[in-house]
């Protein structure tokens, strides 16, 4: 366990730098497996953008980083490999506790494992919303999006990096 203190005011600028490098692919076209940002991005991608703007090094390279160049990953996950992954890098926390920049996954239908990601961008009157690159029927793309029933439905769960992870990557440290 890491006993450093943490500035907090170092902790909230990094989630708002976390937040404003995804927000600036807002419009970016949808790809799987896309890694280009300003390009093209999937949901995974645009986490990483998120990770790459702080300098984010995670705890456990070989797990995390293994998606960051990946190729031949599938659309529908058939594992839990996103879910285990955040295991390590953050903390599970309550949908009504979240900040921005903490991590949602999302779920459909009949699949057993997370098949989807979005960083919160903001909290309006209680009202959580994330940033997601989103392959729907119509729209395919980084969009915003308020956590309306709809996708609450799919929420599988609230993850929120640990502190000690954004506190390195604000000093530049590798953990």
């Amino acid at each position: 366990m890491d006993n450093r203190v943490l500035d907090v005011t170092t902790i909230a600028t990094q989630r708002a730098q976390m937040v404003a490098a995804v927000r600036a692919q807002l419009g970016v076209k949808w790809r799987h497996q896309g890694r280009l940002p300003f390009v093209a991005l999937d949901c995974v991608g645009l986490l990483f953008v998120a990770f790459e703007s702080i300098n984010y090094q995670p705890r456990h390279p070989e797990q995390t980083w293994k998606y960051r160049n990946a190729a031949n990953y599938p659309l529908i996950a058939d594992d839990d490999e996103l879910l285990q992954t955040m295991h390590g890098e953050a903390d599970q926390i309550d949908l009504a506790d979240v900040q921005i920049g903490d991590v949602v996954l999302f779920h459909w239908g009949d699949f057993d494992y997370p098949q989807h990601v979005g960083i919160i961008s903001q909290v309006i009157e209680g009202v959580p919303y994330f940033i997601h690159a989103y392959r729907g029927t119509s729209i395919r793309e980084v969009v915003e999006n308020a956590l309306t029933d709809e996708w609450l439905d799919a929420l599988e769960s609230t993850w929120r990096l640990k502190d000690w992870a954004l506190g390195a990557a604000a000093q530049g440290e590798s953990i």
